[in-house]
C-alpha cells in the first residue's frame, strides 16, 4: 500500500470513530451493539447505575446515587414505554429528562449532573409506573 492510501484508510477510520463517538455523547441514546460502556465515553461520568423497566414498574423504583452518575434506563417488558420527568405532563422538574418511546430492550441514558430529587414517570402509563432519583 503506498502512503497516500495509507493515510486515506487512516483518516476513513478515524472519520468512523469521530462519528459513533459523537452519537454516543448524545444525552439520549437509543440501544446499541457496542461493547464500550457508554459511561466510558461522557466526560465527567463518575459511575454508572442501571433502571429496568418491566411490566410491573422501575426497578429499582427509588434509586440513589451521586452527582454525575450515567443512568441507564433499560425497557425489560414486551410494551412500550417512556421514561420522562414530573410533574407530567409538562415534564420541568428535570430539564432534557424526557425519553423517546422505548421498545422491548432499548435503552435511555441520562447523567443526572445536579444535586436533588427528581421524581419521573412512564409517560405511556403516567399512574401506574413512578420513579425517583436522589443524587448527592
Amino acid at each position: 500500500m503506498n502512503k497516500k492510501n495509507l493515510i486515506i484508510s487512516i483518516l476513513i477510520i478515524v472519520d468512523l470513530i469521530l462519528i459513533g463517538g459523537a452519537y454516543m455523547l448524545g444525552t439520549k441514546m437509543k440501544k446499541t451493539s457496542s461493547t464500550v460502556e457508554p459511561a466510558t465515553l461522557v466526560e465527567g461520568v463518575k459511575a454508572s447505575a442501571v433502571v429496568e423497566i418491566t411490566n410491573e414498574g422501575f426497578k429499582p423504583a427509588t434509586l440513589s446515587i451521586n452527582k454525575g452518575t450515567l443512568v441507564t434506563f433499560v425497557n425489560k417488558d414486551a410494551g412500550q414505554h417512556r421514561v420522562s420527568s414530573n410533574p407530567h405532563p409538562t415534564h420541568t422538574n428535570l430539564s432534557g429528562f424526557d425519553s423517546t418511546n422505548l421498545n422491548n430492550e432499548d435503552t435511555y441514558f441520562f447523567v443526572f449532573s445536579k444535586i436533588g430529587t427528581y421524581n419521573y414517570h412512564d409517560e405511556l402509563n403516567p399512574l401506574q409506573f413512578k420513579g425517583t432519583v436522589i443524587v448527592k
